[in-house]
Formats: structure tokens, C-alpha cells, sequence
């Protein structure tokens, strides 16, 4: 058995006690929060990375999503201006989903509808998938998402925050962008030993991320460097 499964397999009782952990504090934490009552919107940005030939990047950009919940029968509506690769629209599904179940909330009552604004957009992958679960999660609950914070990995039917590619490099983008934070998966590779000008923390599942999803001194819209349609609602 390799050095890395010794490793995994030791990490994996403690990881078990956190997901406990983790729970309870969001059962705690949810059942002091008043799920959405009429309508609500939110937006969050998704983290795009393209890379060519001898994996060099060849593009990089923050893809704006958002989300408005309206009393409905359950139904999930997606608009876009460009293509999403089924893989994205199953991974957008999954996460709406899998988010319900986790909040122990009947969604049966709401429709969902998610729009991606950007024109000439070709989004695949299921790497959005944590993304669209917190937009999901901070929409239900009715809280505005911080506009300093990103997140990356896609999402399990049981809410784990799954290992995807790029991490590196959509760290640099947020960076550039000047968020505070980017929430990564747990089991992600980067190079730990470069200074970051912004807070880098892994997260096993959704209930977690929720959790880590604030930001305490949001910056004002005027000083950041976020593109401005990401201030909007806020």
C-alpha cells in the first residue's frame, strides 16, 4: 500500500468525527434561520479556467450566475446565452438537489431559476457544482452571498466536495479579482509553500463550506476589483 493511502486511510476517522461535527453545528445553525418566505435572489460568481497545448492557460474568467426562488411547485428553470454541456447542467441539478435534502427543506414548494448571463458562454464540467450548491443554500436561506469569496470543486449526491482541476490557477484568478478568500477542496493539490495575498481553506463537504461562506469585513464595492454587475445586490 502506497505512503498516500496510509495517509488517506488514517485521515479518514477524523474525518468522519468532522463531517459529524460539522453537521450538527449547521442543524443548529439552520434551525435559527428562517428559510426563504416569497421571493429571494442571489449571485455568485463560478471560477473558469481553460488551458491548451502543453497545459498553458488560454483563458480565465469569473462567470456570473444567478438564482431567484419564487413560490412554485418544484420545477427547475436554466436560462443561458451561450452552451452548457450536459455534464454542467446534471452537476447544476445535482447540486440544487442535493442542497434541499441537506437543509431538510420540502423544495417542492419553490421553483428555482438559474441564469447564466454571460454572452458566447461554453461552460463544461462539473467543477461548479460547490458554487451552485452555496448559491443555493445562501438563496433558501435568504442571505446575501459575500462578494469577496469564491469557491471551487463539484458536489456528491451526499454533499462532499469533490477533487477538481485547476485549483492553482483559480486560486491566482481570485487573487487577481481581489477576493479575501476561495474555499478548495480538502484532498486539493497546490503548492502550499507560495504566499497567497488571500486566505486559502479546504472544505470536505457542502455543510461546512456553508459555514465558512461569510465574509467578517466586506469590502466596499467601491474599492474592490471585482467587475461591477457583482455588487448589484448588494
Amino acid at each position: 500500500m502506497s505512503k498516500l493511502k496510509k495517509k488517506k486511510l488514517k485521515l479518514l476517522p477524523l474525518l468522519v468525527i468532522k463531517i459529524f461535527l460539522i453537521s450538527v453545528l449547521f442543524y443548529l445553525y439552520f434551525n435559527s434561520t428562517q428559510a426563504v418566505e416569497g421571493e429571494f435572489s442571489n449571485e455568485i460568481y463560478l471560477l473558469s479556467v481553460s488551458k491548451g497545448e502543453n497545459n498553458s492557460i488560454i483563458g480565465e474568467r469569473l462567470i456570473p450566475l444567478s438564482l431567484r426562488i419564487v413560490p412554485g411547485t418544484g420545477d427547475v428553470f436554466v436560462h443561458s446565452n451561450g452552451i452548457l454541456e450536459t455534464d454542467t447542467q446534471l452537476s447544476l441539478r445535482n447540486s440544487q438537489s442535493t442542497t434541499c435534502t441537506l437543509l431538510s427543506l420540502d423544495c417542492t414548494s419553490y421553483d428555482f431559476y438559474y441564469s447564466f448571463t454571460q454572452d458566447n458562454l461554453v461552460l463544461e464540467g462539473p467543477s461548479a457544482g460547490a458554487a451552485i450548491a452555496i448559491l443555493t443554500a445562501k438563496t433558501l436561506l435568504n442571505e446575501r452571498i459575500p462578494k469577496d469569496i469564491g469557491i471551487t470543486g463539484s458536489l456528491s449526491s451526499g454533499g462532499v466536495i469533490g477533487v477538481v482541476g485547476g485549483v492553482p490557477e483559480k486560486i491566482t484568478l481570485t487573487e487577481k479579482f481581489g477576493f479575501k478568500k476561495i474555499i478548495v477542496p480538502y484532498l486539493s493539490s497546490y503548492n502550499e509553500s507560495i504566499d497567497h495575498d488571500i486566505e486559502i481553506v479546504k472544505s470536505l463537504d457542502l455543510l461546512e463550506a456553508c459555514l465558512l461562506y461569510t465574509s467578517p469585513s466586506p469590502r466596499d464595492a467601491h474599492e474592490s476589483r471585482m467587475p461591477s454587475s457583482a455588487w448589484k445586490n448588494g
